[in-house]
């Protein structure tokens, strides 16, 4: 069955006796609603031509008199081909005018009535325009002449010549529009077509302004606008281009469809010819257009204009030719019922508008700066229309409308809200987003707001709504017809599209709206570039709604090592947060959780509470006084927005608790068992990065070398303990795990992977380490021991734990006497070291009753330590200024601090170093290494020293070469990173660093972002000493950030965990042993490591806390009943979609 609802056979547009059974009730009260209609289009449409006449309303007093006399000398202006366009405007202005008051007036069954009306609109026209035309001479810069009346009495005509010719016709075509998906189905989308095909020319061809003399031609000709393949000077950026030629692909698609639809040729032609016969059409019609475009002043032709309109066409017949009515319109239904998909694309949608809105992301301005543009915006409507051209006008008109239609769309796709609902949401939300963008303009130096986008924006959504609407009513009852025939399936579901939204728990969705936008910002601002980001999370985001429960082994999994950050240069917020970010917005937008039988008991819940509200006052004081968000504000350590990256780790806890406890109330020990699978996968991906580091830098087995491993932890750029407490956390869920699976390859992996552990913890060389893991083993095999023993599967876990304890133990001994044996033999002296660090620690706080407390605040020891330590040594600083729009590193000196950049840098080869550096110290100096080194130690440096003098605050530029002539070649699986590195070795001087340039032999530039201008971006640093960033004991750190109440709360959190896994211990669905274990060892390693430093182990350790503490509350058998049917919609959709595809499946 061809497409049915195009065949030309089945309805004609100019017999509207095909759409009624009544032709003449039908007409009549089409023609009614059709004159109202009109009439309050008429109205608004008079209120626009006066008020776009009269725009920017700067009204000036003048005597009458005088105005009287002025407008009698109004001149008839000799105009030129640049203001031909305006005068073209104006009759265009005045055609639709005429056009619908004729209707509007015409409905008289006598012609001279007809005509008196039309003689009366005609009249009034007139009457309009003169009257608009003395009005501007009160309105300057308006400009009065004899040429603006004439063109608008000649649109004026037109109008009323054009609604003769065709008004007759258009009552039954817009009846049929109206009529959408009753019974004038095929009539309106006959009538659709009818309509767009001349509309979409006149648009390709708008301002019409001709060139009228060869001379004219000429200078068109030779403007340099025009290009065989493709005009880029015509696009603002390659965004624009990609989106504008993607727009001619699927504006030329109806056209396709029109002309399979009314070319009899084309409905008897072979599928394959009549595609190509299309492709062969649109082409002409490419040439056509661009042809004539070079017939215009401001026209632009182009080679690619042609390709996108044949391949539009092309497109739109094949459509027409191969895809049935029924299946159309089943496709359209089941894609609304499947909302799902709309989540994914919000991020997408929100991160592409911002890169064609041109936002450069970092070059954001203060709140101060910005707001200083405010009072130069222009808030009239229409403003700023006023003072371009026409074309250019027009193109930002349809432009915006495209921009902020989605939401309409979106809207219609995950609700059932009536249509006039949907319109009004979809104007506030259209709105809304408008305001949103237009005002981030203030803060994009190069940008511009336009309040005029906001009406767009409403006006627009509005629109694409109603539109949604047309076309569900129009397709839908062709499922409903192609179901008569099928009477066996008649009482088949109702369609999706009547169906009420049966979503609850609505608070949910403001979360999951809340991380779909950040994560849209973090895309869009993504510095590797957002199509990886963006096609990676889209792929996570399938597999997560396909099977919901992905994120218990994936999450885990990924936390060891999505780590850019060495690349990208993002430490504040990095691809982990984007992956949880997507997490919490599908499924608390998918499946908000409801009431669960897993919950807190009261005394956990009040601590919890209550250690919560220290937390986020915490963050807050440390947070204070808010800076503005300048390009240091999430590039350093020592702003005050430390304390949110650092207080994210709780919120991310937080925020997938409900998830985990959604999982756990449908089966809480096949949750327990991914969730162990998911770090036993972590563990494997974190012992791979280990074995790379190990084979690249010391080698796998040479254990004499003092080379410590970080993994992918980009954090240990400044020191600290990072993956060892991670293994500390998921080594006890490794051992649970492969004990407790049942197949002999599992626990064959698991056993593999447990190995891969212990020797990654042993080449940490960190000796909390080791007595923390084997203390997780101990607690493992106690709690294992301490279950029901009538069960041998306890026995067996604490077996295994003992042989896999062993084996730890045997790794120990295996290394011992090399480097180990020294940095045991060292423990004293260090842990005397770290006793004076934290009293100097405690020296740093401010000695008042409201810090003793509730602490210094989350994230600042850095910045304490930098200006009150007494230890004697000073940090090296970084940070970015910026003067007249010119960013620059500014590099203190100090404690050895390298600013350093990735670069692909190869064997003998030589390269040249530039840059533009100041100094007001005469000892100013830069030291510029190029080393093998992944994040702490470096190899085979070529490294030059630049001295800078005194410059006296002026720029200079220097240069260096580097020869890689002794770097060795390195087999493919051993290959190191080289970075080059930025360091001041003179702490009392400040260089400031610009336009840094690495340049190949053969041309090629190997540094991004050399100039700074984007911040941090693509570098990273790395620091010699540890103690300026970590008070390294994590009672003390609590104690620091959030006070001795913060200290108690936490405390009693950590025994209140305890208590409810001894009161669980033989719960076999709960992992009660590796709980255990994961938990004290982690306490037990913090007693010399501040881990609350990383983020990451924030959120595993108090994610593991808190379900420990769940426990079980009874419900009731319909509560069951209830849960159960709100914890697995998705297999109820997929249900009812057999149901309604069997219901309606075509033979």
């Amino acid at each position: 069955m061809q497409f049915a609802l195009l065949q030309r056979n089945q309805y004609t547009p100019f017999r509207a006796e095909c759409m009624f059974d009544n032709k003449e009730k039908s007409m009549t009260r089409a023609g009614n609603t059709l004159q109202r209609i009109g009439l309050y289009a008429g109205l608004a449409y008079l209120a626009f031509v006066i008020y776009g006449s009269l725009v920017p309303l700067g009204f000036t007093y003048l005597d009458p008199s005088e105005a009287w006399q002025a407008f009698g000398r109004i001149p008839y202006l000799a105009l030129g081909i640049g203001s031909r366009a305006d005068w073209i405007a104006n009759i265009l202005l005045y055609i639709p005018l005429t056009f619908i008051w004729s209707g509007v007036v015409s409905q008289a069954a006598r012609a001279s009535a007809r005509i008196a009306g039309s003689l009366a609109v005609l009249a009034a026209a007139i009457a309009l325009c003169v009257g608009i035309e003395f009005a501007q001479l009160y309105f300057p810069p308006r400009t009065v002449s004899l040429n603006d009346i004439l063109a608008e009495v000649i649109g004026s005509v037109a109008g009323i010549v054009l609604w003769h010719a065709l008004g007759a016709r258009m009552i039954p075509w817009l009846a049929a529009l109206r009529a959408g998906g009753n019974a004038g189905r095929l009539a309106a989308l006959s009538t659709a077509l009818a309509i767009y095909v001349p509309a979409y020319l006149a648009l390709s061809l708008f301002p019409f302004d001709v060139v009228v003399s060869s001379a004219e031609l000429a200078a068109r000709l030779g403007n340099g606008r025009d290009n065989l393949w493709l005009s880029l000077d015509a696009y603002r950026s390659p965004a624009r281009c990609a989106v504008q030629l993607t727009l001619e692909v699927l504006l030329a698609l109806p056209l396709g469809i029109m002309a399979v639809r009314f070319t009899p040729a084309f409905s008897r032609t072979p599928d394959r010819s009549s595609v190509r016969i299309a492709l062969l059409a649109g082409a002409v019609l490419g040439l056509t257009i661009e042809g004539a475009q070079l017939l215009l002043n401001s026209g632009v032709s182009q080679g690619m204009s042609v390709l996108t309109r044949a391949a539009g066409a092309g497109l739109g017949a094949l459509a027409c030719k191969h895809l049935p009515a029924e299946r159309a319109a089943r496709a359209f239904i089941l894609l609304r019922k499947a909302r799902w998909l709309a989540l994914p694309l919000v991020p997408l949608y929100v991160a592409g508008l911002a890169l064609l809105q041109g936002w450069k992301m970092h070059e954001w301005l203060d709140w101060d700066s910005a707001l200083q543009r405010l009072p130069d915006v222009h808030f009239l409507p229409f403003y700023y229309h006023y003072f371009t051209t026409e074309t250019a006008a027009l193109v930002s008109f349809w432009f915006t409308s495209l921009a902020y239609a989605p939401p309409g769309v979106l809207l219609f796709w995950m609700t059932d809200t009536a249509r006039r609902r949907g319109m009004l949401a979809s104007a506030i939300l259209g709105a809304l987003l408008a305001s949103v963008f237009e005002f981030a303009k203030l803060f994009q130096r190069h940008l511009h707001p336009d309040p005029t986008n906001v009406l767009i924006g409403a006006a627009a959504a509005a629109a694409a709504c109603w539109l949604m609407h047309w076309l569900n009513a129009m397709l839908t009852p062709a499922v409903a017809a192609h179901s008569h025939t099928h009477p066996a399936t008649a009482t088949a579901t109702p369609l999706p599209a009547q169906q009420a939204d049966t979503s609850a728990h609505g608070g949910f969705k403001v979360p999951a709206l809340v991380c779909a936008s950040l994560l849209a910002w973090a895309i869009a601002d993504y510095p590797l570039g957002m199509h990886w980001l963006a096609a990676g999370l889209a792929t996570y985001l399938v597999i997560l709604y396909r099977w919901q429960h992905a994120w218990l082994v994936l999450v885990p999994a990924a936390l060891p090592v999505l780590d850019l950050a060495p690349l990208s240069g993002r430490f504040f917020a990095d691809e982990f947060d984007y992956l949880l970010l997507a997490t919490i917005a599908l499924a608390y937008w998918r499946w908000p959780p409801g009431k669960s039988a897993h919950r807190l008991a009261p005394a956990a819940l009040c601590v919890f509470a209550l250690f919560l509200l220290s937390a986020v006052s915490a963050v807050l004081i440390g947070a204070s006084p808010f800076p503005s968000l300048d390009i240091n504000a999430f590039s350093s350590y020592y702003s005050p927005y430390n304390a949110l990256r650092m207080g994210k780790g709780l919120m991310w806890a937080m925020l997938l608790l409900p998830l985990l406890k959604h999982e756990l109330d449908r089966d809480a020990a096949t949750a327990h068992r991914r969730f162990a699978f998911g770090m036993t996968l972590g563990v494997c991906a974190a012992g791979a990065s280990v074995l790379w580091e190990r084979i690249a830098f010391p080698g796998l087995f040479n254990f004499s070398s003092g080379y410590r491993v970080v993994g992918m932890f980009s954090g240990m750029h400044v020191g600290g303990a990072a993956i060892e407490a991670y293994l500390v956390l998921a080594m006890p869920f490794v051992a649970w795990w492969s004990l407790t699976v049942r197949h002999p390859l599992a626990r064959l992996f698991g056993a593999s992977v447990f190995a891969l552990g212990v020797y990654a913890m042993v080449v940490t060389y960190a000796r909390g380490g080791y007595i923390a893991l084997a203390l997780g083993m101990v607690v493992l095999a106690v709690a294992a021991l301490l279950r029901t023993p009538a069960s041998s599967g306890p026995l067996r876990a604490a077996a295994g734990a003992a042989v896999l304890l062993a084996g730890a133990a045997a790794a120990w001994l295996v290394v011992h006497g090399t480097h180990l044996n020294d940095r045991f033999s060292t423990s004293g002296s260090d842990l005397h070291a770290r006793a004076a660090h934290w009293e100097d620690a405690l020296q740093m706080m401010d000695d008042d009753v409201a810090t003793t407390l509730f602490g210094m605040g989350t994230g600042r020891y850095p910045g304490l330590y930098l200006w009150r330590s007494g230890e004697g040594v000073k940090p090296a600083t970084y940070g970015f200024r910026n003067e007249t729009g010119n960013t620059w590193l500014a590099l203190g000196g100090g404690s050895p601090l390298y600013v350093e950049q990735i670069v692909n840098v190869q064997g003998n080869r030589r390269y040249r170093l530039s840059f533009s550096a100041r100094s007001s110290a005469g000892t100013g100096e830069l030291r510029l290494p190029l080393c093998e080194k992944w994040m702490l130690y470096s190899a085979n440096c070529i490294a030059q020293s630049v001295r800078l003098g005194e410059t006296n605050g002026q720029w200079k530029r220097f240069s260096v070469e580097f020869d890689t002539t002794r770097l060795p070649s390195r087999e493919w699986y051993a290959q190191r990173l080289l970075k080059l590195s930025i360091h001041n070795p003179h702490a009392a001087s400040v260089a400031d660093i610009d336009d840094v340039s690495l340049m190949s032999d053969d041309g090629r530039e190997l540094l991004r972002n050399g100039s700074f201008t984007q911040g941090m971006d693509h570098w990273f640093f790395a620091t010699d000493n540890h103690l300026p960033w970590h008070i390294e004991n994590l009672w003390l750190q609590l104690y620091f950030e959030q006070g001795a109440v913060g200290l108690l709360l936490f405390a009693l959190l950590a025994v209140q965990s305890g208590v409810a896994l001894r009161r669980r211990h033989r719960d076999k669905g709960l992992p009660v042993p590796a709980l255990a274990a994961a938990l004290i060892g982690f306490l037990a390693l913090g007693a010399l490591n501040s881990l609350f430093d990383f983020p990451r182990l924030s959120l595993l350790f108090y994610l593991l806390a808190s379900s420990a503490m769940l426990q079980v509350t009874p419900r009731s058998r319909a509560a069951s009943d209830d849960d159960e049917h709100a914890l697995a919609p998705a297999h109820r959709d997929v249900r009812r979609e057999r149901a309604y595809i069997a219901a309606h499946a075509t033979m």
